[in-house]
């Protein structure tokens, strides 16, 4: 097996970081009851609230956890096998492991809660997470580099 190219075994380290991060959060958030306030950090407008989402964006689909479990672990490893045997433009690096570090840590709630352990919660948008925004993130460059790709 060839080394990895510069660069890449940074970027897991970062996949490993960054799972860890959300994982400790909601380890520690998880103590409090769904539904509850944890902090009210600038109240009416953002807060900590604890919310599991056994569906996928926006709790849609809630009735089929089990359907979410086999596709997430599907593209993690498909994604996971890309960033290590497939991918070879530093550019992406970034990218695959901001999706990976976040579709890893929503699949290790969905076995642990039986759903996505969501926290952070504006008064004006659905409740969220580290791994949703790791993900989000994640596009955001993908569309940068896609647009102003210069070729």
């Amino acid at each position: 097996m060839k080394s990895c190219p510069k660069g890449k075994g940074l970027h897991f380290f970062l996949i490993v970081i960054l799972l860890l991060v959300d994982q400790i959060v909601k380890t520690y958030l998880s103590i409090f009851p769904q539904g509850e306030v944890v902090y009210d950090l600038l109240p009416g407008f953002f807060n900590i609230k604890i919310l599991v989402n056994p569906g996928i964006a926006f709790g849609v689909l809630a009735n089929l956890p089990q359907v979410f479990i086999w596709v997430n672990t599907c593209i993690l490893i498909s994604f996971l096998i890309y960033f290590l045997f497939c991918l070879n433009t530093r550019a992406l690096y970034l990218s695959f492991a901001l999706i990976i570090a976040g579709a890893a840590s929503n699949l290790i709630d969905r076995f642990i809660y039986g759903g996505v352990i969501d926290y952070l919660n504006f008064a004006f948008f659905p409740t969220f997470n580290l791994a949703d925004s790791y993900i989000t993130v994640a596009i955001c460059l993908m569309l940068k580099d896609a647009i102003f790709r210069k070729e």
